[in-house]
């Protein structure tokens, strides 16, 4: 029964990791890409360049909800990092 679990899971997570993948080549929609990246916790360079392109001036993203999954994302993919940082104070002053 564990194995079935865990051939499930890994099923799963593959594809949703080719979905982020393949969401990145498609589209430019900041708030899906980051939400299959952090749910499949995996994470691409061509996700990365969609959030960066896409982040603006101000350190947030679209609005509260997407700012929360791309600056998730961006600390998984580069803990205290500059962009997560951005995001993070972005949401702060959002309260």
């Amino acid at each position: 029964m564990k194995e079935a679990l865990r051939s499930a899971e890994a099923a799963a997570r593959s594809a949703l990791s080719d979905g982020a993948a393949g969401l990145a080549a498609r589209t430019n929609d900041p708030g899906r890409l980051a939400r299959l990246a952090v749910l499949s916790n995996c994470g691409s360079r061509e996700a990365t360049a969609v959030l960066g392109d896409t982040r603006r001036a101000d350190g947030g993203w679209t609005d509260v909800e997407d700012t929360m999954w791309c600056t998730i994302l961006m600390q998984r993919l580069s803990p205290g990092g500059a962009v997560a940082e951005a995001g993070v104070r972005w949401l702060c002053n959002q309260r």
